[in-house]
């Protein structure tokens, strides 16, 4: 059923989608070995994919398959997705960079998912810090086998993708549409963020902040999430901090 997924007819895709889903909701306990495998065929599916339309509708469909997964098959089934993304990306050439990329913004936000889904619990921030600090992604060193595309990547869309749930999950609870909250004030947001560990999801960037060697990758950090204004509208950061940031660098010059 895997190569199925790739089909460019959608009843095909469908029928797939199901077996394979069937197949992951099992309650039996899945090993490193055969979920590398099956992360290895969905890499191709992926990389066979020739038509946009039927490439966004995969990537959404293979990032779905996390919602049906036992609990205890939940991180290593996402921790042999980073794996393989990390192996294979040097080998991925420009036309189908896009797809990956997207792919890679799918997973990240259905990760999220299941962290609101267990109410951001101590337990799954602690097990996500381990997931995408961990030695099959290695976010927070320098590893040469994790390329840095795949770094900035994440960096990029972190607070994007955070974002998108936390919202959607609470227009979901208030039946809201999505033009509702582009209108929001910021208590209103700060009020949706107060029950997200937003700092603790944030310990993993700021240690990365702290330990890698690559500047522009440290710079980037900073500037996509660390600084990000975002973090002012969901009482995250103080605003005084922001400003005593302003004016240190105003005194440097």
């Amino acid at each position: 059923f895997i190569k199925k997924l790739a089909a460019n007819d959608r009843p095909t895709r469908d029928q797939a989608v199901s077996s394979l889903k069937g197949f992951l909701s099992t309650s039996r306990k899945f090993d490193k070995t055969s979920l590398h495998k099956l992360h290895m065929g969905l890499f191709f599916t992926m990389w066979f994919s020739d038509r946009p339309l039927t490439q966004q509708a995969l990537a959404d469909t293979l990032a779905s398959l996390i919602s049906v997964l036992n609990p205890k098959n939940f991180w290593p089934f996402v921790d042999a997705f980073w794996l393989v993304i990390a192996r294979e990306w040097n080998g991925i050439d420009q036309l189908r960079m896009d797809k990956f990329y997207l792919l890679i913004r799918r997973y990240l936000a259905e990760i999220f998912r299941n962290g609101a889904k267990n109410d951001w619990s101590e337990e799954w921030i602690a097990a996500f810090a381990n997931s995408i600090t961990s030695e099959e992604l290695e976010i927070s060193y320098d590893k040469n086998e994790v390329a840095d595309g795949i770094r900035y990547h994440i960096l990029d869309i972190y607070l994007d993708e955070l974002e998108r749930v936390v919202l959607e999950q609470d227009n979901n609870k208030q039946h809201k549409t999505t033009d509702d909250s582009d209108s929001e004030d910021e208590e209103e947001l700060k009020e949706k963020f107060a029950n997200v560990p937003v700092k603790a999801l944030l310990a993993p960037i700021e240690d990365f902040v702290q330990n890698t060697l690559n500047k522009t990758a440290r710079e980037r950090a900073k500037k996509e999430i660390l600084n990000d204004p975002r973090l002012i509208k969901w009482g995250v950061v103080e605003e005084a901090v922001k400003e005593e940031e302003k004016e240190s660098k105003d005194d440097e010059w």
